[in-house]
């Protein structure tokens, strides 16, 4: 149920990881993506992609993570994703 989306470099660091559901987007075409991963509820989303969705898309947890030009002000990522999941992920 969980999905990865983000820049290319990005992508290719969470495959390593093993993650099987990461899909590349830009600011172009992020929305659309969104929307395609409907039963996709917890996305793991690149800072820069998520400012661009603004509050469309209810339902979904999004967990932003910084991506290749840095944070904009974000903790370590495990961090994060303890906090809006409420426990540590095995992913």
């Amino acid at each position: 149920m969980i999905a990865v989306v983000g820049d290319r470099e990005t992508m290719i660091g969470f495959r390593m990881a093993g993650i099987k559901h990461c899909y590349e987007a830009d600011e172009n075409g992020v929305k659309g993506l969104i929307e395609s991963l409907a039963c996709k509820k917890i996305i793991i989303i690149n800072e820069r992609l998520y400012k661009v969705l603004g509050a469309e898309f209810p339902g979904k947890i999004f967990i932003r993570v910084p991506d290749k030009k840095g944070s904009s002000g974000s903790d370590d990522i495990r961090k994060i994703i303890r906090e809006i999941a409420g426990r540590d992920l095995d992913i």
